[in-house]
């Protein structure tokens, strides 16, 4: 992700293996851009990985901004306001 917004979603971004799906690995790389207003954050699930180097998580309903099973990397940018 190098710009842009994702908001509004009732479910948040899944990275990797959701809790009930049988996903294999993914990676996402967030650059830039912004994650906010959903309901849930981002959920890096076993065998993801999200790697952020830029951009916003903020203002989600009912997380802390990244709730991990899966790695997370973050070598920049912010989280905040999170439920």
């Amino acid at each position: 992700m190098y710009g842009g917004k994702i908001t509004g979603n009732t479910k948040g971004t899944v990275v990797g293996q959701s809790k009930t799906s049988k996903n294999t690995t993914i990676t996402i790389n967030m650059y830039g851009g912004e994650i906010s207003g959903n309901e849930r954050g981002v959920y890096v699930g076993k065998g993801g990985t999200f790697n952020m180097s830029g951009g916003t998580i903020k203002d989600h309903q009912r997380s802390k901004g990244v709730d991990c099973v899966g790695d997370f990397k973050m070598s920049d940018g912010t989280i905040s306001g999170c439920g």
